[in-house]
């Protein structure tokens, strides 16, 4: 082997520890991006279940009322129907006949 053959080697063996070096940290960085993407996202998702969950209570909230509503228009139609289903009382008329003069 001539000395430009050992200088080859020589080089390609420094470029073979600077490429092992150099690729674990642009791994660890697009590791490192990939994981502050994933927060991010992860913070967001939270957020838009918190406000689902404030949503979800308020509408609960709003079913009780409704349901409440319901109840008494229920009871109401209920007494107006038992109402409806008697038979209607006689009315008592006036006596049909000659009026008297004075």
């Amino acid at each position: 082997m001539g000395p430009g053959v050992q200088e080859l080697n020589h080089m390609k063996a420094w470029m073979t520890v600077v490429s092992l070096a150099v690729v674990p940290l642009a791994v660890g960085c697009t590791s490192s991006r990939e994981l502050t993407r994933a927060r991010v996202e992860a913070n967001t998702l939270r957020k838009d279940a918190d406000t689902l969950r404030g949503e979800n209570a308020t509408l609960k909230e709003r079913v009780s009322e409704l349901e409440g509503q319901l109840a008494k228009v229920q009871e109401e139609r209920d007494t107006l129907k038992a109402a409806a289903e008697k038979p209607p009382e006689p009315v008592v008329a006036p006596a049909a006949g000659k009026k008297r003069k004075k």
